[in-house]
């Protein structure tokens, strides 16, 4: 890593505030565990709030070296081609398309592109991918994928790809991983290969096929940086690949 640290951008969710002084509130927040992940590699953490001016989502982009896509809820079916049928949570289409523009800046700009949980649908999704709405849409015996823990334990059992860059970093072949999802990857996007699947075959992370750094996962390995060296691996590859930039 250079003596410089690369910026990372964190891509919010939007959150309306329901009790209190400040109700009916907006607000655009990312949880602090992706902020303490991204410093321990070594980045520079802001975080990049949707917005609908096209200038200003250029300049966002062009401050940071790398882009992190957060979780939050979903995905419009619209974006891969299906009407809402459900079942669906919250969505925002103003933050659906403002991720896929970024998606897309960094894409042209070279830039790593690290997507968790929601964000590995979304990159998915921007690529060309699709999604089932609901994992109830799979027919057959599955495992449970909405943990009912604390997001900082491990739930089910996660195989990585051999030969993946997602095992490269994470030097393991099987690890458990914490999870906390309704919605699946069904069409992988052209040019992303599969690097992790659960043992019911569904997919759990997808990364880039060439030399661009775009790597996602289903799971929060955020969460699971303070008792896994192989979770803290995926930030500290993420970082030291945007650094390169610097």
């Amino acid at each position: 890593m250079t003596e410089n640290k690369p910026v990372i951008g964190i891509t919010a969710s939007p959150m309306m505030v329901e009790g209190g002084i400040l109700a009916g509130s907006e607000r655009s927040c990312v949880g602090r565990d992706y902020i303490r992940a991204v410093t321990r590699a070594g980045g520079i953490p802001i975080i990049i709030p949707a917005v609908n001016d096209a200038d200003t989502l250029d300049k966002q982009v062009a401050m940071c070296q790398g882009i992190l896509l957060s979780g939050g809820g979903d995905i419009h079916p619209s974006f891969y081609g299906e009407e809402p049928v459900g079942p669906l949570g919250f969505v925002s289409l103003e933050r659906d398309e403002y991720e896929i523009k970024v998606v897309q800046a960094a894409k042209a700009a070279g830039k790593p592109l690290l997507g968790i949980c929601r964000g590995v649908q979304l990159l998915n999704v921007a690529f060309g991918g699709t999604l089932y709405q609901d994992i109830s849409w799979v027919k057959g015996n599955r495992l449970e994928h909405n943990q009912n823990c604390p997001g900082n334990a491990a739930w089910h059992t996660v195989t990585i790809a051999a030969g993946s860059r997602l095992h490269a970093m994470m030097g393991v072949e099987r690890i458990m991983t914490n999870s906390s999802h309704h919605q699946i990857i069904k069409g992988v996007a052209p040019g992303f290969l599969i690097n992790a699947r659960t043992k019911d075959g569904v997919i759990e992370g997808i990364e880039k096929d060439d030399s661009l750094w775009i790597v996602g996962v289903q799971w929060h390995p955020e969460r699971l940086v303070e008792q896994s060296p192989a979770m803290q691996n995926i930030f500290d590859h993420f970082v030291a690949a945007a650094g390169k930039a610097l």
